[in-house]
Parts: structure tokens; sequence; C-alpha cells
């Protein structure tokens, strides 16, 4: 599969893209969200999967809107990193809102006569928070579960998974 990541230099994205690259995917890296808007025109409909992880105000929407406007009619992915503030709240109010336009605009245009799936994975706090002292989600948890996501039968669509981490203190692997 060819899957375009946004923000895959660092941090979730870049273990998203090593994690597709061990199981042989071919991948494409945007590391600035900003350089993105002028250039996904031009190669979106190349790829199959496009992974919209990196945030910036309301530009994770406004991609969200283009890529599905292209794919809607095509048996591809695209897969929204959101977060579990949206569910459980959080103390950046600026952040929840954009995501949860961003959650409120996959509900808009979700349809039944689509064929690109849209699914939305909401993390709880991950490695790299520094307030947060305890129950940290590993970044290559979450890309493991995305490639299980986007390896099931493209008439599935799992459209809405949270992932959390429990209190017990052991280390896991995901596959």
């Amino acid at each position: 599969m060819k899957i375009l990541i946004t923000g895959g230099t660092y941090g979730l994205g870049k273990s998203i893209n090593e994690t597709m690259l061990e199981y042989g995917h071919d991948t494409h890296l945007i590391g600035s969200i900003d350089s993105y808007t002028h250039h996904l025109p031009n190669v979106i409909n190349d790829y199959d999967v496009f992974i919209n992880n990196e945030y910036k105000d309301k530009i994770q929407t406004d991609l969200f809107e283009y890529v599905y406007n292209q794919w809607k009619y095509k048996p591809k992915t695209i897969i929204n990193v959101l977060t579990s503030a949206l569910v459980f709240g959080g103390p950046n109010k600026k952040y929840m809102e954009d995501k949860k336009d961003l959650e409120q605009k996959t509900f808009d245009l979700r349809s039944d006569d689509k064929e690109v799936r849209i699914i939305n994975i909401y993390p709880n706090t991950l490695e790299s928070s520094k307030t947060v002292p305890y129950q940290k989600l590993k970044f290559s948890d979450i890309s493991n579960i995305i490639k299980l996501l986007i390896e099931l039968p493209q008439d599935i669509e799992i459209f809405q998974i949270g992932i959390s981490k429990t209190k017990l203190k052991i280390e896991t692997q995901i596959l």
C-alpha cells in the first residue's frame, strides 16, 4: 500500500512511518502540515491511505475534507488522529475545539454511498507527554493498531476507536 503521513518526521508520525515500512508498505512523509496544503492536490491520488496525524489549528480538518472529496468514491482509507480528550475532557480548549471540528466534519461528510473508509482514532496520553506521569501509550502501540486497521478488508470500516492504557505494569507488544 502507498501511504501518505502528515507529521511523519517526529513522534507518533515517525513511529507510524517506521511500522509501515517494516511491514513492506510504501510511505511518503510530509514533515510540516503547512507545506501539505500546497503539495497535496498534486499527489493525493497516488496514495491508498492518508494518515491525518499532524495537528495545526483547523488545517487538519481542511486536509481531511479535501482528501475525502477526492476519494469519496474510491476504495481508499483516511485515518484521522484525534484525541481521547474529546471523550474525557482536557485542559487545552483550543486544541479540543479544533479536534472536535475535525470529528464533526467526519460525521457531516459520512454517507452510505461512499467507498472511502474514514477511521477516527482517539489515543489517550502518549509517551511524549511531560505532564502526565502514568499510563502513557507508546507510539509503537498506536502504530501497530493503525497497521491492523488499514490491513482490514476494504469493505470493513471501524469508524471510531479509543485507545488507552490500563494500570497494569507490564510491557506489551501488539503483534
